[in-house]
């Protein structure tokens, strides 16, 4: 008989079995034999890809006897895996060798154990022994020696989702399902915690692994209480079950295979908590050891699996959700959680159209409450971005719906990023963002989707039907809303800028804490950890472009913008101030020339004619044109015209300003007072009551007179002037009633605008025979205020420098030109000249900085095609006024920074005029003068006849020493203009003299 020899290998293999007759019941290979086999490969390590084959065999042979009952083919595949795991546990470093042979065996038991036991369903050993098999594999991967896409491809891929299935098994038998996800979510565990993961594979994986970690630990499975308990546990390294995941992985040596097994007679099976808590420690240690890019990828199977894929949506679940987002951002590495915020924001805006859905509402919740945990922070997260994309998810939302029931939710996450704060610019820079959608929605109607585009997702909204005036003005109203809570929200949850930094003085004097306080502290130190209070203060100038919103022809969105000022100035601008700070003056010469405007203008609509001929993206320069086109209208227009509640809301604004406890300064003050006369003369003179509408114009008449005297009041109290207070008093006393309806505060969350109160038509009494003259003796008034021993502290000017300030000629134009450079009665500090009492820009900017800040920002009217070279030729007029001592303009250039066209949402060259909101289709019919209603000419006019006026007076443009009696100096415009001398870049350019070729010699 022919003997034919068995190959060493299968014959090693074969040992390890016991005789067929013998192989019932046996489940463990023969010790002895195993030795030798795993001696072998590892001596021969070219020999392990025939030890796998021989396996293979072995493991396809018994797995198709098995779902048939056949008892000695179960034990063979058991004793088959126990070879496995051995073989791939001590030859680790050869492991690539029986590679792929390992993954066919591990994928014929996964197979043949779901029908292997008693009634066909899963069998709980071979289930068991095959997940510790997995384990063992994975962890024992390296894949910079075998290529995870070949030998690691689909039979892998298969593998995980096979174990997926059984970590969500489900049966009548609570302790068996128990068993059997544990058995699952081990084999997780090790693809989890192997090196095979982090390769390019690593999104098909994720799609694998995050569904089942999910599915164990729904508010179904344990209460919310108790999942939150159980999620604190494993944060914190101490789980309930901690045999699976660390919260550090392990080198490859170090990785051994976890205890599983079938059920134990007499022992108890395991409960849900350890079911929950080993999916927590799995899912923590996935997000832990991620990085940015690699949360990213996690965070799409999660959506997934929430939007319902291969079972039933999860959004309904809003307070599991909240659970869900706040423990995946706890779980990931604190350089990388703000990348599960941002995916959620994303995810939002992606996916917002339409009606309003569980979902959008559910992500806002979310987005809200991780923003909102106090002991979550949230470093590297760019709050631009956020407030970009929030910001036009809103305005897309307006337009879709004007009662859409999103809005309040998008409002509250809006105001949330004002919870944590991470670098000392970022409220002013959020403030900029949205006062820079709002420029961009004063734009024409075509520019509505510039408004509405998102930061980095390069998008605008498909929704932009529903762009008309209603629209556009509701979506102005809940920026301002929101741009209000975000100010409320940061003083709420820190403290003040002053009180930080005393606070951070005196511990620098405290000793050095210990202990664990000491680790602690220098742990925050190291990572840059910030709280609400240390920050920069919002610039005043930030808000300068919405001051023109006082004038808009929307009442609601006027009340909106008087809450934002009030809001501002008692939380954000409580502290006192330089009074030559350019900023708050920028803002309150803004506020006076839209309150101006408000109070007087019969109609706040312009013709289509003067809106269209507006050519700068600033705001502020709407009020000239609705100023000019008011002196053009015959009759007054009580829907389009100010109503009760904006007189109230003018006052409240107006003292505030001028009050040092309000959140105004001496800055505010020397801006306010100058338009207080002028609106007391223009009062008198203006609203006089004809036949059309009598009682309307009494009525606003009164009001004007009202906010004068409150104003007044509140000078003369605040700054010890007792002739402002008797004068405010006699004007009180003087007045039928001196009643105006309350400013409401701003609601909590955001709700429908209120309907307007208007002034009723009828049942004015009359103001006596001196209603048409002025209230208020301006000579007197500045004279006391001149004398103030506080207001010259406060300014440290001297009283003749302050009469000369507070008697220049003032008009809106003017005003709005002092409120873009933010002008202030003080001569340039930072070139160490002057003796404090000439009248110039705010110290510490430079004038030429201002101007080409100015030129570039297309605010001046002269300024819209000059270029360096006239830019040159400014700056050296502007020095020459220094040099002189006369009036210059100062401010910052941040100004200019927040009314860019550029910066207002991509608004960028080539976009069609802007307007201010409401002014397309007016009433009052005024049009367009041919230059436009804002001419450089115009201008320039009132300029000089201004400076010759306060020149001859003694007034603006006089010297310090010699600004009294008649050999008072002639102001320095008006010297510049009896020398010739052009004081713009236009005149400029006009007298520029023609070049001539020079002759040949």
């Amino acid at each position: 008989m022919l003997c034919i020899p068995t190959p060493n290998h299968r014959a090693l293999v074969t040992g390890c079995y016991p005789p067929p007759k013998k192989l019932a019941g046996v489940e463990k290979p023969n010790s002895n034999e195993l030795g030798k086999l795993v001696y072998y490969a590892q001596s021969k390590p070219a020999k392990l890809s025939k030890v796998g084959k021989v396996l293979e065999e072995r493991a396809a042979s018994d797995a198709r006897n098995v779902p048939s009952g056949g008892e000695k083919s179960r034990c063979g595949l058991l004793i088959t895996l126990a070879i496995l795991k051995n073989l791939v546990t001590d030859c680790r470093r050869d492991i690539t060798y029986i590679s792929k042979s390992a993954q066919v065996v591990l994928q014929h038991a996964v197979t043949a154990s779901a029908k292997a036991g008693a009634g066909g369903r899963r069998d709980l050993e071979l289930s068991a022994r095959a997940s510790s098999t997995f384990f063992a594999f994975a962890s024992a991967i390296d894949p910079s020696r075998s290529s995870v896409e070949g030998d690691l491809g689909n039979s892998y891929l298969a593998l995980l989702r096979g174990f997926s299935e059984m970590a969500m098994e489900t049966m009548q038998d609570q302790e068996d399902q128990n068993r059997f996800r544990l058995i699952g979510l081990g084999a997780l565990s090790g693809a989890v915690g192997s090196d095979a993961l982090y390769t390019p594979s690593f999104a098909q994986q994720i799609e694998a692994i995050v569904p089942p970690l999910l599915g164990n630990i729904q508010a179904s499975i344990l209460p919310l209480e108790a999942l939150e308990t159980e999620a604190q546990k494993t944060i914190s390294g101490t789980p309930s079950f901690s045999e699976f995941a660390s919260a550090t992985r392990k080198r490859p040596g170090h990785r051994r295979a976890p205890s599983l097994s079938g059920h134990i007679a007499g022992e108890k099976g395991p409960d849900r908590i350890q079911v929950v808590s080993a999916s927590m420690g799995i899912l923590q240690s996935l997000f832990r050891h991620a990085d940015a890019t690699q949360v990213q990828e996690a965070m799409r199977p999660v959506f997934k699996w929430m939007d319902g894929r291969g079972g039933s949506p999860q959004w309904g679940q809003e307070d599991w959700a909240c659970f869900l987002a706040k423990t995946l951002s706890r779980s990931t590495a604190l350089q990388y959680r703000f990348v599960v915020l941002t995916s959620f924001i994303e995810y939002l805006v992606e996916h917002c159209e339409g009606p309003p859905q569980t979902k959008h509402a559910t992500l806002l919740a979310m987005i809200t409450e991780t923003l909102r945990a106090k002991d979550l922070t949230l470093i590297g997260l760019s709050t631009s971005d956020a407030m970009n994309n929030l910001a036009g998810l809103l305005v897309r939302r307006v337009h879709f719906d004007l009662k859409d029931p999103l809005l309040p939710q998008i409002v509250e996450a809006i105001e949330s990023l004002a919870s944590h704060v991470y670098y000392a610019e970022q409220l002013n820079d959020m403030a900029e963002e949205l006062v820079a959608r709002i420029v961009a929605l004063t734009q024409p109607e075509t520019d509505v989707g510039e408004a509405t585009r998102t930061s980095h997702l390069g998008r605008r909204a498909s929704v932009t039907a529903k762009s008309g005036e209603e629209q556009r003005m509701e979506s102005i109203r809940t920026l301002l809303f929101a741009l209000t809570r975000t100010i409320v929200v940061a003083n709420t949850a820190g403290a003040s800028d002053g009180e930080v930094r005393q606070a951070m003085e005196e511990d620098l004097e405290k000793p050095a804490p210990k202990g664990k306080d000491a680790a602690k502290t220098q742990a925050q130190a190291k990572l840059g950890i910030t709280t609400a209070g240390t920050r920069s203060r919002i610039q005043p100038n930030v808000l300068t472009p919405t001051a023109a919103l006082l004038a808009c022809s929307d009442a609601p969105v006027r009340l909106a913008e008087a809450q934002l000022l009030l809001t501002y100035l008692q939380l954000e601008a409580t502290e006192q101030q330089d009074a030559s700070s350019s900023e708050i003056a920028s803002l309150a010469h803004g506020v006076a020339a839209a309150a101006h405007v408000a109070a007087l203008s019969s109609s706040l609509r312009l013709s289509s004619s003067a809106a269209s001929a507006l050519q700068t993206g600033n705001p502020m320069e709407a009020l000239v044109a609705l100023d000019r086109g008011d002196a053009r209208a015959k009759a007054s227009t009580a829907a389009h015209s100010a109503v009760p509640l904006d007189y109230s809301s003018l006052a409240e604004v107006f003292t505030h300003l001028v009050a040092p406890r309000g959140g105004g300064t001496a800055a505010g003050l020397l801006a306010i007072v100058p338009a207080l006369f002028s609106l007391d003369r223009s009062a008198a003179t203006k609203l006089v009551p004809d036949a059309a509408s009598p009682a309307i114009v009494a009525q606003r008449r009164r009001a004007c007179r009202l906010v004068l005297a409150k104003v007044w009041s509140t000078i003369g109290q605040e700054w010890n002037i007792s002739p402002a207070s008797k004068e405010a008093k006699a004007v009180l006393s003087a007045l039928p009633s001196n009643q105006l309806p309350p400013v409401p505060a701003p609601h909590p969350s955001l709700n429908l605008a209120a309907e307007t109160e208007l002034f009723p038509e009828s049942g004015a009494n009359g103001e006596g025979s001196g209603a048409a003259s002025e209230c208020f003796g301006k000579s007197g008034l500045v004279k006391a205020i001149a004398a103030s021993q506080e207001v010259q502290d406060s300014t440290g000017l001297s009283a003749a420098a302050i009469e000369r300030w507070l008697l220049r000629d003032w008009s809106v134009s003017i005003a709005v030109d002092d409120a873009n450079v933010g002008a202030t009665p003080y001569a340039a500090d930072h070139h160490g000249e002057g003796d404090g009492d000439g009248l110039g820009g705010a110290s510490g900017v430079s004038r030429i900085q201002i101007r080409s800040a100015a030129s570039g920002a297309g605010a001046g009217r002269a300024g819209a095609g000059a270029g360096a070279g006239a830019a040159s030729t400014r700056s050296g007029v502007e020095d020459l006024r220094q040099a002189l001592g006369s009036r210059t303009y100062g401010g910052s250039a941040s100004v200019k920074r927040a009314i860019s066209p550029t910066a207002a949402s991509g608004v960028g060259k080539g976009m069609p005029a802007p307007a201010l909101p409401g002014l397309n289709g007016g009433d009052n019919g005024a049009s367009a003068p041919p230059n436009g209603p804002t001419s450089a000419a115009e201008r320039r006019a009132s300029k000089r006849a201004s400076r010759i006026h306060s020149s001859s007076a003694g007034g603006v443009g006089a010297s310090p020493s010699k600004g009294k009696g008649a050999g008072a100096t002639p102001g320095v415009g008006g010297l510049l203009d009896s020398l010739g001398i052009a004081s713009t870049v236009e005149e400029q350019e006009q007298h520029k003299p023609a070049l001539v070729a020079p002759h040949a010699a």
